[in-house]
């Protein structure tokens, strides 16, 4: 009858397995518009089991009308990272000494967040000496900030030097999203054996992503 109109816009979570989703993330939204944009992230993910049903009503400034048939949304992670420089070079090292990328020279390896959810990363390292026991202090890794965008991830990621090993062990937990803090730096020290023989050395790092939320 022309009245102007209000919308009342529900969002309940459930559990695919049962029940709803616990802390709850249900919300209850009243705008003027047939259009709206949620403020804050729906946290909970298909990924783990969750889902959301959506419906709404209208109120035409006398009451409301019925709520419209509700429909599902999934939401699913996407995990994607990106690794910038792809290569660290320390040129020459003598016997006996080491070199390291915590001021820049090289550069370390910068693990940039370009997907929708909090991840954890994974790194392993193949062999880089011929002598000498690995894993060991020889060839390391540490996490640390980007400048600009620090808090990116958990104070639980291995911020300390960290031996390189060829089996995958997690080096950063929780890496944001966002886009002004989603990015983090993975220093590599390398030192020379003693018994080590001269020659060129190489090894193969591995950054693996997984779902950290």
């Amino acid at each position: 009858d022309g009245d102007t109109l209000t919308y009342q816009l529900n969002l309940t979570c459930f559990s695919t397995l049962g029940g709803q989703c616990v802390p709850f993330d249900d919300r209850l939204i009243n705008t003027g518009n047939e259009q709206h944009i949620l403020t804050n992230y729906l946290k909970y993910l298909i990924d783990n089991n969750y889902y959301y049903n959506w419906t709404v009503r209208a109120n035409d400034g006398f009451q409301y009308g019925e709520w419209a048939t509700p429909r599902r949304i999934n939401i699913q992670a996407l995990i994607d990272i990106v690794l910038n420089p792809k290569l660290i070079d320390f040129g020459e090292v003598a016997i006996g000494n080491s070199k390291n990328t915590t001021l820049g020279s090289p550069a370390p390896f910068v693990v940039e967040n370009n997907g929708t959810v909090f991840v954890n990363v994974s790194v392993n390292a193949s062999r880089l000496f011929t002598s000498g026991s690995y894993p060991s202090n020889n060839y390391q890794f540490k996490i640390g900030n980007v400048t600009g965008e620090e808090g990116a991830f958990s104070p639980m990621s291995k911020t300390d030097w960290t031996n390189f090993n060829s089996l995958l062990q997690i080096a950063i937990v929780a890496l944001d999203f966002s886009d002004n803090k989603d990015a983090v730096r993975t220093d590599v020290l390398v030192m020379v054996p003693s018994s080590e023989p001269a020659g060129l050395r190489n090894s193969t790092v591995t950054f693996l992503a997984s779902l950290g939320e």
